[in-house]
């Protein structure tokens, strides 16, 4: 291994060669910067993003010096801070990342020995700051994040807390560090003494510049030109006059304050008092001008419309080969503003170069300018969204999926042509789905979709944000899979779209059992244009919910049936299909006559030809005797119905049905009404034997035997309903409704005195507290 002083001297050699300084002022090398050389040659590696040799020092200098020691701190300190450069140039910081940075501090924790806890080291506020100045380097990487991001309330907050957080941090540490000066100020203290109160004093500074940063780096959360983003600059200025009254003039932190108090001006929209800002600053600094104060003079140049000012300032900077100008990401990003502003077509070339120079983390916040001029411009005066598109695809192709789909994203909103802004919107939703965020991706399609309503492909692109939606495991989830289905019937309802939406969202409705919704849903999309396939569909819907509907509003139902269909039936296939439905769903004395049925053309119609022809004249017909599975369940519930109705015809029905495999809610009436009455029984004793809840076989036994036409299945009824009671829990509602059923019927026979005696018994005895039940027991006694 090389000895790190050795290389210190090497890289030093190299970097602090006599550069020819330039006719504007500014050299091509990076020079010292402060009186700590060592703090400089780790600065100029960062700059140069040469982390490895950068590590390579650290590591080797930290381990050099006793853990206890100052030195080992600071080189702990920068160690730290080169991990945390090399993971912002990478363009990742995720908990592992986070963790990777603290590395060098730990490190330092476990050499200690006895102590084994910082805040006995007397570098422990130097080490708190850099733990801190981690968050705050994680506060970055998130706002730049949701710069790019669609703006959401939510991703407001997470950053303004992040961030908040993080000023917390420094907020706590720059309190104690000014106990601990005024603790050492107060006594008599040695050179080396003061040397460390110095240190205090610069790191006192520090912390008041992060917490001025952080409150600037607030205004980057909101968008260019909004009220909170300006309110946000207000705050930052404040916050930067309050860290004058605490700073000496002239020094160094003093400087770095007015810079960041003179952008939160610009920010705030109020350029006189920016010009005059920037001006005091300028007499104080050093020539060359730094190249952060010159980037804050051309972006003050570019406010103002000086467009020339600018120009000129930065030709002197880059000169004919940007990409060889000195590294300085302020710079790269006044150019890259510069370029936008004048519409320049190498903006997508800039951003490239910037990737190329700075690394992931400034190329973030180089497309964060592109995506604010976007949204906060016209497009007529905003960046081309092709650029940003393209860097859109650059990411996708780098792996960075969620970056990609907000890029794409964002160049779709801003695009003016239909088909492209539809292209856009397509991949960038591919590319959110593949990041897992299928929500953003939904958001995408639909609104660019709706934006772009006339593209050729809008409609199929809406249809897949349902789709995206349908993905998505969460509360709500389905009812926005459902508006966005009917959204896209509303708004392309003559496309293919359009008809495979609408048979979507009734089937999502039927399988969430609101059948009167999807029956009714399906009617209102019913026109002259609508597809054999739709009508039937939607018959089926009106099927569907008579069969599963409770038999005491299936009349009110197939009323609300004929009424939706009534201005329907001007359409001559409509008509056709609602026909052939009559045969199903009316009462045999509302069917229309023979000569208004059509000819049947397949086996369902033909079928239901049939049904209304048996139900008039009791005819059977060899399609009759199997069913399509189709419509077997409705032509059951039909005949069954027939049969409550129309006692005569019940012997027929039960003949034919009980051919049809039918269930035994189907087979205990059939069997009766066939004079079957004990294989009903047996059947009923089987099978409630089996069932979890035998209660109501037994009951749909005793209620058909009931309504029997032989006074002897009656008779047997009563039996039933006493065997049922018998075995439900004394005095609840289900006991009470058998105890009833039995005198009711009794009352049917004519055994008026046996029916009077139970009732008054269970009013003496076990009188329920139901009122309704409690009438029919005295209505009883009165018979």
């Amino acid at each position: 291994m090389i000895d790190s002083r050795f290389l210190v001297a090497i890289i030093l050699a190299t970097l602090a060669t006599p550069a020819v300084v330039r006719a504007d002022g500014f050299s091509g090398v990076v020079q010292r910067q402060t009186d700590d050389r060592d703090q400089d040659l780790i600065e100029a590696l960062i700059t140069h993003r040469r982390f490895v040799e950068a590590k390579e020092i650290c590591s080797s200098e930290f381990l050099r010096f006793d853990a206890k020691s100052d030195e080992a701190a600071k080189w702990a300190i920068r160690w730290s801070n080169v991990l945390v450069k090399e993971i912002e140039s990478g363009g990742k910081f995720d908990n592992q990342s986070i963790e990777k940075c603290r590395e060098p501090i730990t490190t330092l924790v476990d050499r200690l020995g006895s102590l084994k806890t910082l805040d006995d080291h007397r570098r422990s506020a130097f080490l708190g700051a850099q733990t801190d100045r981690i968050r705050a380097s994680i506060a970055r990487q998130v706002v730049v994040a949701a710069s790019v991001s669609p703006s959401t309330e939510r991703r407001v907050e997470d950053a303004s807390s992040i961030i908040s957080q993080a000023t917390q941090g420094f907020v706590d540490l720059a309190k104690v560090v000014d106990g601990n000066r005024a603790s050492m100020d107060t006594k008599a203290i040695t050179p080396e003494e003061k040397a460390f109160s110095a240190d205090l004093k610069r790191l006192h500074n520090e912390l008041r510049i992060e917490i001025v940063s952080l409150a600037l780096l607030q205004t980057d959360v909101f968008p260019p030109g909004s009220r909170d983003r300006t309110a946000a600059a207000s705050r930052a200025q404040r916050e930067a006059d309050t860290a004058f009254k605490e700073l000496p003039i002239d020094s160094p932190a003093r400087l770095e304050i007015e810079r960041l108090r003179t952008t939160a001006i610009l920010r705030t929209g109020d350029l006189q008092l920016a010009e005059r800002s920037l001006a005091e600053l300028a007499t104080k600094l050093p020539r060359p001008i730094p190249h952060r104060v010159m980037a804050l003079r051309i972006d003050l140049d570019l406010a103002q419309g000086n467009r020339s000012k600018a120009a000129e300032r930065l030709g002197a900077f880059y000169g004919t080969q940007p990409d060889d100008a000195p590294l300085s990401v302020e710079m790269d990003l006044a150019r890259l503003a510069y370029l936008i502003d004048t519409r320049n077509k190498s903006v997508g070339q800039w951003l490239t170069s910037i990737s190329a120079r700075h690394g992931a983390y400034a190329r973030r916040r180089a497309e964060a300018i592109s995506l604010g001029n976007l949204r906060a411009k016209g497009t007529d005066d905003a960046i081309d969204p092709a650029i940003i598109a393209a860097q859109g695809a650059d990411w996708l192709r780098r792996g960075d999926s969620a970056r990609a789909g907000a890029l794409l994203a964002a160049a779709a909103k801003a695009e003016r042509d239909d088909d492209l802004a539809i292209n856009y919107a397509i991949k960038s939703a591919a590319a959110f789905v593949k990041a897992k965020q299928p929500a953003q991706a939904a958001a995408t399609l639909t609104a660019v979709t709706i934006a772009h309503s006339a593209a050729k492909q809008a409609a199929n692109a809406h249809l897949q944000a349902a789709v995206v939606l349908s993905q998505i495991q969460q509360d709500g989830a389905a009812k926005d899979v459902e508006n966005a289905l009917l959204q896209t019937q509303k708004t392309w309802p003559e496309s293919d779209a359009a008809a495979k939406a609408r048979q979507w969202v009734i089937t999502l409705l039927a399988r969430q059992d609101r059948l009167q919704e999807a029956a009714q849903l399906a009617t209102s999309f019913l026109n002259d244009a609508s597809t054999s396939q739709e009508i039937a569909a939607t018959i089926d819907a009106w099927m569907k919910l008579v069969v599963d509907s409770n038999e005491s509003v299936q009349a009110k139902t197939l009323s609300e049936f004929q009424l939706a269909f009534e201005s329907l039936k001007q359409f001559p296939a409509i008509a056709r299909g609602y026909a052939f439905a009559e045969a199903f769903l009316l009462d045999v004395n509302q069917l229309s006559d023979t000569q208004s049925i059509p000819k049947a053309t397949n086996i369902h119609e033909t079928f239901a030809a049939d049904l209304a022809g048996f139900r008039r004249n009791q005819t059977v017909t060899d399609t009759l005797k199997s069913p399509p599975e189709r419509r077997r369940d409705i032509a059951q519930w039909r005949l069954m119905r027939d049969g409550k109705l129309n006692p005569k015809h019940r012997s027929t029905i039960a003949q034919l049905i009980s051919s049809w495999d039918a269930g035994w809610e189907q087979q205990i009436p059939l069997l009766v009404w066939a004079g079957k009455r004990e294989q009903a029984e047996t059947l009923a004793k089987e099978t409630a034997a089996a069932a979890d809840q035998p209660a109501p076989i037994w009951k749909l036994l005793a209620n058909t035997l009931a309504n029997s036409q032989n006074r002897t299945d009656q008779l047997q009824g009563v039996q039933v309903w006493d065997q049922l009671a018998a075995g439900l829990p004394k005095s609840s509602v289900p006991w009470h409704e058998a105890k009833l059923g039995a005198i009711e019927l009794l009352i049917k026979l004519g055994e008026q005195a046996d029916a009077q005696r139970r009732a008054k018994y269970v009013l003496l005895t076990n009188s329920p507290a139901d009122a309704t039940l409690r009438q029919r027991y005295e209505s009883a006694v009165k018979k």
